[in-house]
């Protein structure tokens, strides 16, 4: 009876397959950037800079991605179905990652020392803890890579109103965003990096164009802006698979070429201010970044072919569980023990390995079936309140 009254599930537009291999890459790059140091590597120069651009990605291809499989948000229940979804997809990993990190991270090493941890674990729990820029050394707490999430679900509550505008006015909407997102560095300079350095007392740029959400906005806008982009230009994307592939490489070549020079940004500090430079240096990437998943998007070469395959879309599935995961499997002893006995390249062939393997088994047993649970229940009990609502029995 409650399948006649049920509401119509969203339609997803076709899957853009080659975009998910490339999620893949960022987590990598994270994952190698904050474990180089377990394994062996020393990271310097260039590689920490390029490294962390791989954040802005996620930011825009999380724009790009939300936009084109919703479109529109027509009505509550809509917009209801949509936080449903995000909670699936994002919840049930990170507080497993949370528990990972409370049995292998001695408790020392859950917050920075002067962090109050009682009042640190309910903001992580939350994905809530880089909202509050002012209060310094939470945003890293627990499980420091998650104050990504935590911008993310600040992105997400804002979705449907930033679609809206987007369907309205897609080119004011977007200045509208990187305003927002450059103001936060202009006041951060304004203010003056005083404290830097100091996790409890250091409220400064760092965090200010870094991790507070709004400083971030523009990569989303942009990822959203690049999707209206992208369904112009699907019409007319070259036939040829020559022509497609030039295109995929410019684009990728281009994203790699500014990545591996953005550790010259922060030589602008004197003339743009230490807070936009430092900005830059995080989000200056992120137009060659949407250039990169408009390109693959459309598809038809040989890079996009590549990434279209059943291994790199499996390799592109577990990157949210290296994301998230790859911090408690990397504080585990073996790894420095390994790179002593048998130097830097086994150790990490045998850790990357090791967070395979994990990320596999969180998404199989843990990020799919919870995402089913949280959907089929949201599925239940909108049925009921349909069945309700039209005079059903709803047993």
């Amino acid at each position: 009876m409650l399948a006649d009254v049920a509401p119509a599930h969203h339609r997803y537009p076709p899957r853009l397959d080659a975009l998910t291999p490339l999620r893949f890459v960022a987590a990598a790059l994270i994952a190698a950037g904050h474990g180089a140091d377990r394994v062996g590597f020393s990271l310097g120069g260039a590689a920490p800079y390029a490294i962390g651009t791989a954040v802005s990605f996620f930011f825009v291809l999380s724009g790009f991605v939300l936009a084109y499989n919703y479109p529109s948000l027509d009505g509550d229940g809509d917009v209801r179905r949509f936080y449903v979804m995000r909670v699936a997809r994002i919840w049930p990993l990170h507080l497993a990652g949370l528990v990972a990190i409370l049995l292998v991270v001695p408790q020392a090493g859950w917050v920075l020392p002067g962090i109050d941890a009682t009042l640190a674990a309910p903001l992580v729990a939350t994905l809530t803890q880089s909202w509050f820029t002012l209060v310094a050394g939470y945003a890293g707490a627990y499980n420091p890579p998650a104050w990504t999430l935590s911008v993310d679900v600040f992105f997400y509550l804002a979705f449907p109103l930033l679609l809206l505008a987007m369907r309205s006015a897609p080119s004011r909407t977007f200045v509208a965003a990187l305003v927002l997102s450059v103001a936060c560095p202009l006041v951060a300079t304004w203010l003056g990096p005083t404290n830097r350095g100091d996790p409890v007392t250091g409220w400064n740029w760092y965090l200010l164009d870094r991790t507070f959400p709004l400083a971030r906005l523009a990569e989303f806008a942009l990822g959203m802006l690049a999707a209206r982009a992208f369904d112009a230009l699907r019409a007319r994307a070259p036939r040829s698979r020559v022509g497609a592939s030039a295109i995929e490489l410019v684009a990728l070549g281009t994203a790699a070429v500014a990545m591996a020079a953005i550790h010259r940004m922060p030589y602008a500090a004197p003339w743009l201010g230490p807070g936009v430079a430092d900005w830059l240096t995080h989000v200056g990437v992120a137009p060659f970044f949407a250039l990169t998943i408009v390109a693959m998007a459309l598809g038809g070469g040989a890079f996009s072919a590549l990434m279209s395959t059943r291994p790199a879309i499996h390799l592109g599935n577990l990157s949210y569980a290296i994301y998230v995961l790859h911090i408690p499997v990397l504080v585990l002893d073996p790894w420095p023990r390994l790179a002593q006995d048998y130097g830097p390249w086994p150790a990490a062939a045998a850790c990357a390995l090791a967070l395979l393997v994990v990320a596999h088994v969180a998404h199989i047993a843990i990020e799919l079936p919870a995402r089913r649970a949280i959907v089929r229940a949201y599925e239940r009990r909108d049925a009921a309140a349909a069945a309700r609502a039209a005079g059903l029995p709803t047993s």
